[in-house]
This record gives C-alpha cells, sequence and structure tokens, in this order.
C-alpha cells in the first residue's frame, strides 16, 4: 500500500481518529489530580573514630585500624538511619511521625549522605535537624561496640533544602 491510500483512509474516517482524541482528552480531565510538592533536605557528613596508632608523615601509614572502622561505621550508621525504630525516634523529637522511608542515607568510604524527603518544607527542615543532631551524638545507641571509643560524625554540608 501507498501513503495516499493511507491518508485517504484515515481522512475517510476523521470522525473517528477526532473521537479518539476528544475521549482521551476528556478522561485527562476528569482523572487529573494537582501534583503536591516534594521537598528533599540532604546533608553530608563526615564519620570517624579515634585511632591510637600515630600517623607517619612520610608513608601516610598508620591509624588505619581507625580509618577501617570508620567505613564500618558509616557503613551501618547508614543502615540505621533507613529503620522504623530511627524513624520514631526522629518523630519524638519533632513532635509527629514520620515514616520509616522519609529518611535514606547511603556512604561512600567515611562520608555519609543523608536525604529527607517530606512533603512541607518546614516539617523537612526540622526532621533533617533532628536527624543532624542524632548522627552527631555518635550512634552509641546503636552501637555498644562504640562504648569508650571516640567516634564522631561531622556535618559537611546541609541541611540544604530542595
Amino acid at each position: 500500500m501507498e501513503l495516499r491510500q493511507y491518508w485517504r483512509i484515515i481522512w475517510r474516517r476523521w470522525w473517528l481518529v477526532a473521537a479518539l482524541v476528544l475521549f482521551v482528552l476528556l478522561i485527562s480531565l476528569i482523572t487529573y489530580e494537582e501534583s503536591t510538592p516534594v521537598y528533599q533536605a540532604t546533608m553530608r557528613f563526615a564519620i570517624g573514630v579515634e585511632g591510637e596508632e600515630p600517623v607517619d608523615a612520610v608513608s601516610g601509614q598508620g591509624r588505619s585500624d581507625a580509618w577501617l572502622a570508620s567505613e564500618y561505621l558509616a557503613d551501618d550508621l547508614s543502615e540505621v538511619l533507613k529503620g522504623g525504630d530511627f524513624a520514631a525516634r526522629i518523630g519524638q523529637r519533632v513532635d509527629f511521625d514520620g515514616p520509616a522511608g522519609v529518611i535514606f542515607a547511603s556512604r561512600e568510604h567515611r562520608i555519609m549522605t543523608v536525604a529527607v524527603t517530606w512533603s512541607e518544607r518546614s516539617q523537612a527542615q526540622a526532621i533533617a535537624e533532628a536527624v543532624g543532631a542524632a548522627v552527631e551524638d555518635g550512634g552509641a545507641d546503636y552501637f555498644p561496640q562504640l562504648v569508650g571509643v571516640e567516634a564522631r560524625a561531622v556535618l559537611i554540608d546541609g541541611p540544604a533544602i530542595g
């Protein structure tokens, strides 16, 4: 078949094409819902564990156990932040409930990135500040092996809301 024949078929049945377009337009208008804005507050923390081994300035060696423990702590802490218990504790700090999926954390080496997603800007800010304070407390509530060890989380960036 040639393109001209296709065009003639469509031209003869123009009303069918127009009806289909109008039907889709009508259904779209009926089911349209305006989307609500979603805000995301992001923060970055440097996670560290104090070591006792001296650092050799020339070779850069030393404190390898502290560096490795810091990576383990950042990895484990990023998993704790995603959990329901942590979200419940944050909800108590800010006086409103935040479901477990609101807080997301990931890490790269000893740097942990935390993202808080919420539908209201001021509440996203409050949740992010509460998360920041909880993380800077060191996480000793979740990790009994940190008793007697100096572990710190230092806020590098944020909370930045977008």
